[in-house]
């Protein structure tokens, strides 16, 4: 049975200017037509279920390209050496929902413990659990402490054969890692990380690296990297480095807007070390994103870990509200459209996962991951928080404020 969706407006985010009075077809798992509302009902089919989404507008399942299902952060990381992976898993699992109901129908994971991203990908695609589209990497942890090219090349492709979409390595010291004076500093070479990003090549998938100043940025970037994340600490070299090498920039700009010194020291649970380190990452961070908007940089969304004064599980969140849609907000104050923040979370998210023929846009012939907001996000980027309606391959994960 076809169903029809009918709502307010729609921003297929191919770049069109949003549709008023705009509605889609969905047949089984695919999108089979976009378009005027009285178009695609006029048009003749057989029986349908209709969906009324007045005042709402349609989107593309949004996506988070730099999550962590079940890791923990200072100073909760030190239950890890006490949970099951029994435990690890039943986070994963409550994280990876809380994102879909959110609207967030497609997560790519920047690094489980037990390889439980994995497990959990393979749980939702065989119906054994609900939950959003998973694009994993396994445990990364590995290239922390990696060395060598044969290394480097052996683990990568010992995760591709476990079925990794993906290879996820770092190259620089992190927030969260009290173990040098700078979060600058690199961990490997440049022929290490090219090991590893050819065998991710050569198996057909991409490859982000973790690097946070331009010695690490510019070493992904020659290396090969598909993607960058972070970048706190970074210049004009590493967006030229990106630029020059073609590689998509995922910032994380909602973690140095969260990680910051006043929050953290008022919390009083955070070490002294971790805020030296949040405070180095936060000085010129927004202002660099800027500096690569101008450059002319793609940008993916991503929202990483952020800090939680009391231990708690599931979605990250920012002002109360999911911080994926922080990220978007902090994308357009920082120098790109309201469109280009949202194409960030969704095409171009697609096409850096390689998905991009299938996913990340509205158009016929592409799965049914479609959203529905309460108002329109190129007006009022706040909207995206009033989700109206849920859908995944064609399947409705949630639906409120529609007539049927």
């Amino acid at each position: 049975m076809t169903t029809l969706l009918l709502a307010g407006g729609l921003i297929d985010c191919t770049g069109n200017p949003r549709l008023a009075g705009a509605g889609i077809a969905v047949d089984g798992e695919y999108i089979t037509d976009v378009g005027p509302a009285d178009e695609v009902r006029s048009r003749p089919r057989g029986a349908c279920t209709t969906i009324n989404l007045e005042g709402a507008t349609l989107l593309p399942g949004l996506w988070d390209c730099h999550v962590h299902l079940g890791s923990l952060v200072p100073p909760w990381d030190s239950r890890a050496a006490s949970e099951t992976e029994a435990d690890y898993a039943y986070r994963c699992v409550r994280k990876a929902q809380d994102n879909l109901f959110a609207g967030i129908t497609s997560l790519r994971t920047a690094g489980d413990r037990f390889d439980a991203d994995l497990r959990l990908k393979k749980a939702i695609d065989n119906g054994t659990l609900m939950g959003p589209r998973l694009l994993v990497s396994g445990d990364s942890s590995w290239s922390r402490g990696a060395a060598g090219e044969d290394e480097y090349r052996r683990r990568a492709r010992a995760l591709l054969w476990k079925g990794a979409d993906h290879i996820k390595l770092f190259a620089s010291g992190a927030i969260a890692a009290p173990v040098a004076e700078s979060i600058t500093h690199t961990i490997c070479t440049s022929a290490e990380l090219r090991a590893a990003i050819q065998e991710a090549h050569r198996w057909g998938r991409h490859a982000c690296v973790h690097a946070i100043g331009d010695e690490a940025v510019c070493m992904a970037a020659e290396a090969g990297a598909d993607s960058v994340e972070h970048g706190f600490v970074l210049g004009q070299a590493g967006i030229d480095a990106m630029v020059r090498h073609q590689v998509v920039y995922s910032p994380q700009l909602t973690v140095t807007a969260a990680w910051n010194e006043k929050f953290m020291r008022t919390a009083g649970v955070f070490p002294d070390w971790l805020i030296d380190n949040a405070v180095e990452a936060g000085r010129v961070h927004h202002a660099a994103f800027k500096q690569a908007t101008a450059a002319g940089l793609t940008f993916v969304t991503g929202v990483d870990n952020l800090p939680r004064p009391e231990f708690t599980a599931g979605i990250e969140t920012f002002a109360g509200k999911p911080a994926l849609l922080a990220e978007i907000g902090f994308m357009a104050a920082n120098g790109l459209s309201p469109m280009q923040a949202l194409q960030a979370a969704t095409r171009n998210a697609a096409q850096l996962n390689r998905v991009g023929t299938r996913l990340g846009t509205l158009e016929a012939g592409k799965l049914a991951d479609i959203i529905a907001v309460g108002g329109d996000p190129l007006q009022d980027l706040s909207v995206l928080a009033d989700v109206r309606l849920v859908m995944k391959s064609g399947t409705h994960v949630r639906t409120s404020g529609a007539n049927a």
